[in-house]
C-alpha cells in the first residue's frame, strides 16, 4: 500500500484540505465584537493544544508535551482554511452561549433556592409568634 504524500505547508490542520483560503491558525478573528486568537478557539473547542514554543523548550523546562498539542515549528500544518474558520466560529460561538446560559441558570436556582429560605424562615417565625 503507497502512502500519500502531503505538502503540510499547503493543507488544513483541521481537515487536511487544500485551499487558496488559507489563515496562520496563530492569526486574530472576530468573533462577537470581541479579538481572539483561532489558536485558542481551537483549544476552547477541541482538545488539540497550541503553543506559541516548540517541545524542546517545553521539555527543557521539564514540561510534558502531549501529542495534540500545536507549536509554531511542530512540523505539522499551521494554516486552516476558510470553511473550518467559519465551523469554528460557530463553535466557539455555541460553546460560549451554552457557558452564559449555565452561569445564569445557576444563578437563577441559587436565588430561588435563597428566596425558598428566606421565606420559609419567615413563615416559620410567623408560627412561632
Amino acid at each position: 500500500m503507497e502512502s500519500e504524500t502531503l505538502d503540510l505547508s499547503r493543507i488544513c490542520r483541521t481537515c487536511k484540505s487544500k485551499s487558496s483560503q488559507m489563515q496562520s491558525l496563530f492569526d486574530e478573528y472576530e468573533v462577537s465584537n470581541e479579538s481572539l486568537h483561532i489558536d485558542s478557539m481551537l483549544m476552547a473547542c477541541s482538545s488539540i493544544q497550541v503553543l506559541l514554543c516548540p517541545h524542546e523548550e517545553y521539555y527543557q523546562m521539564g514540561a510534558h508535551v502531549s501529542l495534540s498539542q500545536v507549536t509554531r515549528d511542530d512540523g505539522l500544518p499551521s494554516q486552516i482554511c476558510q470553511v473550518c474558520v467559519d465551523q469554528l466560529k460557530n463553535a466557539f460561538a455555541f460553546k460560549s452561549q451554552c457557558e452564559r446560559v449555565d452561569v445564569s441558570l445557576r444563578e437563577y436556582v441559587k436565588n430561588v433556592k435563597v428566596n425558598d429560605i428566606k421565606e420559609e424562615e419567615e413563615h416559620s417565625d410567623l408560627e412561632e409568634e
